[in-house]
């Protein structure tokens, strides 16, 4: 009878922990973006369906951006360490974001206009490996894919 209650109790701290594990993972039923990293793709405008991919194409850690806990952020733009803070509202898909570079070198390429457009952004949409961070009333958006380290 005794290993039959430390059976069940094995199998109920297993699951308890499972469940614990898995809150980690999503906020409200959402992927969260704490311990992310994603590269930027490009600038998208919705209405004409354009994608300007960013300057240089074939740099892979240009552009790059991990959330490091569930308030900050820090990359890379093109030259420049990056660096910042954001608001996030898993329900509504509200996001703020607060960034700027660590200049040690003149900005290149696209640099000035993503760290500008970062501090545009007011909302996002997560799916599977892209991120969309919009600006202007959702008429654009920085396109975003998982960068797996």
């Amino acid at each position: 009878m005794n290993l039959k209650i430390l059976k069940y109790a094995a199998i109920i701290l297993l699951l308890a922990r499972t469940m614990i594990a898995c809150e980690d993972e999503k906020k409200d039923g959402n992927p969260v973006l704490k311990g992310t990293s994603w590269k930027l793709i490009g600038f998208m405008d919705v209405e004409p369906g354009k994608l300007r991919k960013a300057e240089p194409e074939d740099c892979q850690r240009c552009y790059t951006i991990t959330f490091d806990t569930d308030t900050t952020f820090s990359g890379l733009a093109s030259s420049n360490l990056m660096h910042g803070y954001y608001k996030i509202d898993y329900q509504t898909t509200y996001m703020q974001i607060v960034c700027g570079t660590t200049t040690e070198v003149i900005p290149y390429f696209d640099e000035e206009i993503f760290v500008e457009t970062m501090n545009l952004v007011l909302s996002f949409s997560l799916q599977n490996d892209e991120l969309r961070l919009y600006y202007k009333d959702k008429k654009n958006y920085l396109l975003f894919k998982s960068k797996i380290s």
